[in-house]
């Protein structure tokens, strides 16, 4: 019983995210200083982008050369990253979803982020 209170807690806090979705409200928001540093640190190459948010970084990314794969679990943020880059919906509880064709991503973008 325990775990299905929490389960739906965890829809419910999903829901209330769902609708408030503040990064689509952003423009030009990508982390100039994050970008410079992994071009520095990487010529070129694959990039897993893990809870994307509204995508800016990985749109950056992609415009730079990176081949980028990106992660979110709002849909509303993949489905408006979606619009620049590819996005997969995927709660970071659960295991990667993805197939053989991702297992040459050679570098993995965590950011830590705070309440808005």
């Amino acid at each position: 019983m325990k775990y299905l209170k929490s389960f739906k807690e965890s829809n419910d806090i999903q829901a209330e995210l769902n609708r408030q979705a503040p990064l689509l409200k952003l423009e030009n928001n990508a982390d100039g200083d994050l970008i410079n540093t992994i071009k520095s640190l990487m010529g070129t190459g694959s990039i897993l982008e893990i809870s994307c948010g509204n995508g800016a970084d990985s749109d950056e990314l992609s415009k730079s050369g990176y081949s980028v794969i990106a992660t979110e679990n709002n849909q509303q943020y993949v489905d408006n990253a979606n619009q620049k880059i590819n996005c997969i919906k995927h709660d970071t509880k659960n295991k990667f979803p993805f197939s053989d064709k991702y297992k040459r991503v050679k570098s993995c973008l965590i950011k830590k982020h705070g309440k808005i």
